[in-house]
């Protein structure tokens, strides 16, 4: 798992997986199963690090050739086998890679009033800081304001302004 641990701030932590085979009446072979792993991140807000646990459901159908994977629907997924052969580690390795948060942080609200090398966060940084633990942080929130300033501005004065 070189990829996966190239990207882990420490390449220690524990991880669990059930995998289980079976033949559809195609004779394609479908994965099911569930991937877990508990890992230190850096959180993006405070810079600590801490551990959280990342896990997913594979539910995938093995197919020969990449052409093959379009033959499949829409809300299947496909796992190209390279000369007859699946290596059990890339797959869980891509289910982990991707089921990755893209932005680490803690969830609990640890850090709003953490001091790190003695600073304390502002209080409009707390504010995005929470706005992006409780998912509504929109960061070009601000752009489309001005930008609908401008265009009210426009409009009041019959037409643009440069």
């Amino acid at each position: 798992m070189e990829r996966f641990s190239q990207i882990l701030l420490t390449p220690d932590g524990d991880l669990q997986f059930s995998l289980d085979f079976s033949r559809q009446e195609d004779s394609r072979t479908r994965i099911h199963g569930e991937v877990s792993a508990s890992l230190e991140f850096e959180c993006q807000i405070c810079l600590e690090t801490f551990v959280d646990k990342v896990s997913c459901r594979i539910d995938a159908i093995v197919v020969n050739r990449f052409e093959e994977l379009l033959e499949l629907e829409q809300h299947e997924n496909g796992i190209v086998a390279e000369k007859s052969f699946i290596s059990l580690a890339e797959i869980v390795e891509d289910e982990l890679i991707l089921a990755m948060p893209m932005i680490p942080r803690h969830l609990s609200g640890d850090c709003f009033n953490r001091k790190r090398d003695g600073y304390n966060m502002k209080q409009e940084e707390k504010t995005v800081a929470q706005k992006s633990r409780d998912g509504f942080y929109k960061p070009f929130e601000d752009l489309a304001k001005t930008l609908d300033r401008i265009e009210e501005r426009e409009n009041l004065n019959g037409g643009s302004e440069k």
